[in-house]
């Protein structure tokens, strides 16, 4: 059972996307659900695989916000979200409020992963 008043239809809505160093990050709107992955390199098909983990289990989202990184626009981007009707939303890399929730859930990876290599 769903708390908080949201709906199967609202959850999953829009996800925010953005890449940390090798981590492609994924953040759920609704709910702050924050999904992370290591990848080797910066190319759609790395990252792609992440977004189709997060769907198995939930479902597409109907948008997802992201910066202009090839890597989440480009051309094989462009064609793999449009076949699963899921609706790009850019934001410039110049402001990052734009995306702000993934914004400060990277901060937060960022201070875990750096607390991580100290131990």
């Amino acid at each position: 059972m769903l708390s908080h008043n949201l709906s199967r239809q609202t959850l999953f809505k829009g996800v925010g996307r953005h890449m940390v160093g090798r981590s492609t990050n994924a953040i759920e709107y609704a709910t702050g659900w924050l999904e992370s992955q290591i990848v080797p390199s910066t190319a759609f098909s790395h990252g792609r695989k992440l977004f189709e983990e997060i769907s198995k289990r939930l479902r597409w989202p109907r948008e997802m916000i992201t910066d202009n990184a090839g890597g989440f626009v480009g051309a094989e981007a462009q064609e793999y979200f449009k076949s699963r009707g899921i609706k790009i939303c850019p934001v410039t890399p110049a402001r990052p409020r734009g995306n702000g929730r993934v914004e400060q859930a990277n901060g937060v990876l960022k201070y875990i992963m750096l607390h991580i290599r100290r131990d």
